[in-house]
């Protein structure tokens, strides 16, 4: 097991720490703030997908998706994805089992208003916020959130943190991650920084550039059925999520 210090690699890299999400929390920022310490070897891109879409590709694949450094050099990448995507933690898990993990959780409400206006942008979404997740909370002849889980168009679901971290500790032991909570980050970015040098091992260094990267423009935040509903339906999905990861994750 990792403990603060990381194995001498040959050639054929495998990450070191992998950033598993959430999307929408400051996760490309975190990766841009890591890469500036001078033990950080980047990866070809911040996402690679390995274990949930290119899988297929092999481990051989992956591993030249990573640079041939050397120890103390330590390697790795950020895929959002990663945290609610089902086969991951068994994938990553046969791999890479000491890879260390870092998530970022913020309120889930929030979140998913983030990533609405962000598909608004990318013009992914042409539908208003109620249109947009009436479906997945109209529960039909189910229960809201077995409903909301059918559609996977809507990331309402990716939301359900203490699912998606279960499914995670089910192959990896709790030392081995580190969860940030948003709020906090991007408030104080060289306190949570400290956090995840520390957590890999890595002196501290200070952020020269402390700009959080793709993050959304203002936004209205609603307070209407639809928000009272996803609050309802997150508060219930997430109950115990305190006592799962620490105190601080409940909005």
């Amino acid at each position: 097991m990792l403990r603060g210090l990381f194995p001498t690699r040959q050639k054929g890299r495998l990450p070191d720490v992998l950033i598993i999400g959430a999307p929408k929390c400051a996760t490309t920022s975190l990766y841009a703030y890591l890469s500036q310490h001078e033990r950080f070897a980047p990866a070809r891109r911040k996402e690679i997908h390995y274990f949930d879409e290119n899988f297929t590709r092999g481990p051989d694949w992956y591993r030249r998706q990573f640079p041939e450094a050397d120890f103390p050099q330590i390697t790795g990448e950020a895929s959002t994805a990663y945290l609610f995507a089902k086969p991951a933690p068994q994938r990553a898990a046969a791999l890479v089992p000491d890879v260390k993990l870092i998530a970022v959780l913020r309120d889930p409400v929030r979140r998913v208003l983030s990533h609405y206006w962000h598909n608004v942008r990318r013009g992914r979404v042409k539908t208003d916020f109620e249109s947009y997740f009436h479906e997945a909370m109209s529960g039909n002849n189910e229960c809201e959130t077995n409903q909301a889980r059918l559609f996977t168009h809507y990331p309402v679901q990716w939301g359900f943190y203490r699912e998606h971290i279960e499914r995670w500790f089910a192959h990896f032991p709790r030392e081995q991650f580190l969860f940030l909570r948003f709020e906090d980050f991007v408030t104080d970015v060289n306190a949570g920084m400290r956090q995840v040098f520390e957590f890999l091992g890595c002196s501290p260094i200070t952020i020269r550039t402390r700009e959080i990267l793709n993050a959304s423009p203002p936004y209205p935040v609603p307070e209407n059925e639809t928000t009272r509903r996803l609050a309802d339906i997150y508060r219930r999905e997430n109950a115990g999520l305190e006592q799962l990861i620490g105190a601080q994750f409940v909005w």
